[in-house]
């Protein structure tokens, strides 16, 4: 009879429209709206706590991260975590990260003391856009990037679309070790398929020793081999003046750094200058700059140090093993009031007694304008082989006063006479024109600005 009655009802409702389980349903919408309001509207979400995989994570099981929030999360409760552990992560899905405002590099805390972290990342091909990366004010010694030091590990198969990284200080004693929207510092590991694009914004009264669209340094010291391949970079890097009146000035205002200012459009520098007992190798190959790259730094003089792809190339160490091939520039260069601008490298230098160090496969299309020593390969060049470079864009010197400024290199250092032991540059060839503001320079050519094998130090770049 129970049923009956019920079946009636049902015929009922069928006949104004309605179904019993429309019914159902609309009260169980009902509750759920009433429960939101009795929760404020919200729900509490809480973000991913990885705490139980940090220890137990590993290349075949890594810590998977497919959205903004949980990228942010992982790299804060990492940073928390006492050196030493390795991290593996894994990007399941594109990431776009606009509304996380509050971002810490991975290894953020270890980096004050360069110890760098042991980080394996593979973005599986995906991207992280709309990623700004703020450094905060308080930091002395500036490592600055989604990594903050690698000390080991990989990073690879990942874009970086749109990115920005911070780090703009207004006190006298911070230095810019490293930035680069990658990683601020590679003192170790692999880095390899990776592409960014975005912005990196520095002011220090102090060193700016490697800012790089990609990379900030390459510094290896480790007892691993570093590894860098297959990087592109399309990154406008700009380099304040930080005045007396702790002010951020404009670009082109004036003295800056009390020491060096290197900046490369994917690499800030590469310094091989110490090695450990392992003696690692150092290789950097297939790295290119794009052509919407734009570098800006202030007028500092005869310290900045300035490339298309790379600031400096710097072996200093005869025993440490550092292999250069195929670095390629396409973006236009033009600081006509800055010293030491090359279409691939700002300048680069070896020590004396290593007479087989050389660079392969250098190229650049775009415009090249500096004040002195000013190429389409390398600003400046000293005791360094080049082999297989091609130079198309137009080189100038692009002040009344500006002297070395060649097709491939504005200047170019072989040893002293007595003892050349065949530092060379060989099938090289310029396509640019090369021009001068000044018209009265005696070191202006096609292919060389000044070719020096004499002791002549007083006409020397002064890098480090």
């Amino acid at each position: 009879m129970v049923r009956q009655s019920l079946k009636n009802i049902d015929v009922m409702i069928k006949q104004k429209g309605l179904h019993i389980a429309e019914i159902v349903g609309f009260w169980r919408t009902t509750a759920i709206v009433l429960l939101l309001f009795a929760l404020n509207f919200t729900l509490d979400i809480k973000a991913a706590d990885f705490s139980g995989q940090f220890y137990t994570c590993s290349e075949a099981y890594p810590i998977k991260i497919g959205s903004a929030e949980d990228l942010a999360s992982l790299s804060e409760q990492f940073n928390e975590l006492d050196p030493g552990i390795s991290l593996y992560v894994e990007l399941t899905d594109d990431i776009d990260a606009s509304e996380v405002s509050d971002f810490v590099p991975f290894g953020y805390r270890v980096s004050e003391m360069f110890a760098g972290v042991d980080l394996y990342f593979d973005g599986k091909g995906h991207t992280i856009k709309n990623l700004t990366i703020q450094m905060p004010e308080t930091a002395m010694t500036v490592f600055a990037g989604f990594i903050s030091v690698l000390n080991d590990g990989v990073v690879k198969d990942v874009k970086f679309e749109n990115c920005t990284v911070n780090a703009l200080y207004n006190g006298y004693d911070q230095v810019i070790m490293g930035a680069g929207i990658a990683v601020g510092v590679v003192i170790g590991g692999k880095v390899e398929n990776v592409e960014v694009s975005g912005q990196v914004n520095i002011s220090a009264f102090m060193n700016a020793m490697g800012v790089g669209g990609a990379l900030g340094s390459v510094y290896p010291f480790g007892h691993t081999d570093t590894y860098v391949n297959n990087i592109t970079s399309d990154v406008e890097v700009n380099v304040y003046r930080f005045d007396a009146y702790n002010q951020v000035s404009e670009i082109d205002n004036g003295l800056l750094f009390s020491d060096y200012c290197i900046v490369g459009g994917a690499i800030g520098s590469i310094d091989v200058s110490s090695i450990s007992l392992d003696t690692p190798v150092t290789t950097v190959k297939n790295v290119k700059t794009l052509k919407n790259t734009k570098l800006s730094v202030p007028t500092s003089g005869l310290k900045n140090t300035i490339g298309g792809v790379v600031g400096l190339i710097f072996k200093n160490e005869k025993l440490a093993s550092l292999n250069i091939e195929n670095l390629s520039n396409y973006a236009d260069v033009i600081l006509p009031s800055s010293e030491g601008v090359g279409g691939v490298v700002g300048a680069m230098s070896s020590v004396k007694e290593d007479v087989n160090f050389t660079v392969k496969g250098f190229y650049n299309a775009g415009r090249i304008s500096g004040k002195k020593f000013v190429g389409g390969l390398a600003g400046a060049s000293l005791y360094t082989n080049i082999y297989n470079g091609i130079n198309i864009g137009n080189v100038s010197g692009g002040d009344a006063s500006s002297e070395n400024v060649g097709g491939l290199a504005g200047y170019y250092r072989l040893l002293d006479c007595t003892d050349i032991s065949g530092i060379s540059m060989s099938c090289c060839t310029n396509c640019g024109v090369v021009s001068n503001e000044n018209k009265s320079s005696q070191s202006t050519g096609a292919l060389l600005g000044e070719y020096n094998q004499f002791t002549d130090d007083d006409n020397v770049p002064h890098y480090p």
